[in-house]
C-alpha cells in the first residue's frame, strides 16, 4: 500500500492537532484498503474513525442537497 501524502490539522493558534487528518493513497483500491485496515482501530488510547474525504458546502450556501442556492439570493 503506497501512501503518497499524510496531513494532521493543526488548530492555528495551538498549534496542537485538531483530531482529524488526511491521507492519500496511489488509487482508490488501495484507499478503500486503508480504510478497512484503520476504521475502528484504537491509536494512543483513541479510536480511529477512518473514511472518504466530503466536499464542504461552501460558505453562505444552504446545506439542504434539494436547495443549494446561496443566502443572499434568498434574501
Amino acid at each position: 500500500m503506497a501512501v503518497q501524502m499524510s496531513r494532521v490539522v493543526l488548530d492555528r493558534i495551538s498549534g496542537f492537532s485538531e483530531g482529524y487528518g488526511f491521507v492519500k493513497y496511489t488509487t482508490i483500491a488501495q484507499a478503500e484498503q486503508g480504510i478497512k485496515g484503520l476504521d475502528g482501530q484504537f491509536l494512543d488510547g483513541w479510536v480511529v474513525f477512518a473514511e472518504f474525504a466530503r466536499s464542504r458546502t461552501p460558505p453562505g450556501y444552504s446545506s439542504s442537497r434539494e436547495n443549494n442556492t446561496r443566502q443572499d439570493e434568498m434574501d
